[in-house]
C-alpha cells in the first residue's frame, strides 16, 4: 500500500504525537525547544553527533541528564583538542561518573574529532559537509551513500540510523524524533 504524501505527513504527525506523549519532560522540552532547528556551527552539529553516538542502546532521557556533565568533560573543548586526546585522556573521562563512562563511545567520539579534521583539509567541516551532501536523505535506507562518505572520511559508529537521527535533529530532514 502507498501512502499520498498528505497520509505519508499526517502518519508522520500522528508518529511524533505519539513519540511525545511518552517522553519524560525533560525530552520532551528537547524535542519542543531544539529537535529540528538548523544546526549550522561545526561545534553544535559536532556535540550531536557525539549525542547520538552516545545515546545508541541507551535513552535520550538518559544522555539528556548526562548532556552537562558530557558538555563539561568532553564537549566543552574544541574539536582539535579532542583529537589529539589519547589513552590517558580515556582514562580519566572513564574513572567520571558524571558521563556516560564507555569506552567503545568516547573513543568514537575521539575518532569522529579527528575525521572533522580530516575533513577540513578537503576545504569544508562537518556541518557544511551534512548540509550539502546531495541527495540529502529522506529516510533510514536513504542515509546509505551518506554513512559510507561519512565512514570513508573516518567517522565511526555511524550507522543509518543515527546518521537520519542526527539529520533529523539538526534541521537537515524535516522529522520526529527517531
Amino acid at each position: 500500500m502507498t501512502l499520498s504524501h498528505f497520509e505519508q505527513d499526517t502518519h508522520q504527525d500522528n508518529q511524533q504525537q505519539s513519540l511525545t506523549r511518552h517522553m519524560t519532560p525533560l525530552v520532551q522540552e528537547y524535542f519542543d525547544t531544539e529537535w529540528g532547528r538548523p544546526v549550522t556551527t561545526e561545534k553544535e552539529m559536532f556535540e550531536l553527533l557525539g549525542l547520538e553516538v552516545f545515546v545508541v542502546g541507551l535513552s535520550w532521557n538518559l544522555i539528556l541528564q548526562k548532556r552537562e556533565a558530557l558538555r563539561r568533560a568532553i564537549f566543552s573543548n574544541s574539536i582539535e583538542t579532542i583529537a589529539a586526546w589519547d589513552e590517558t585522556d580515556v582514562e580519566a573521562l572513564l574513572i567520571d561518573a558524571s558521563i556516560i563512562r564507555n569506552r567503545r563511545k568516547i573513543n568514537a567520539v575521539i575518532t569522529n574529532a579527528r575525521a572533522c579534521l580530516a575533513l577540513r583539509e578537503e576545504g569544508t567541516d562537518l556541518a557544511e559537509f551534512l548540509w550539502s551532501f546531495e541527495p540529502t536523505p529522506q529516510s533510514v535506507d536513504g542515509t546509505k551513500e551518506l554513512v559510507a562518505a561519512l565512514k570513508e572520511r573516518g567517522f565511526t559508529m555511524l550507522g543509518p540510523v543515527t546518521v537520519f537521527a542526527l539529520l533529523q535533529c539538526t534541521g537537515i530532514v524535516h522529522g520526529g524524533p527517531s
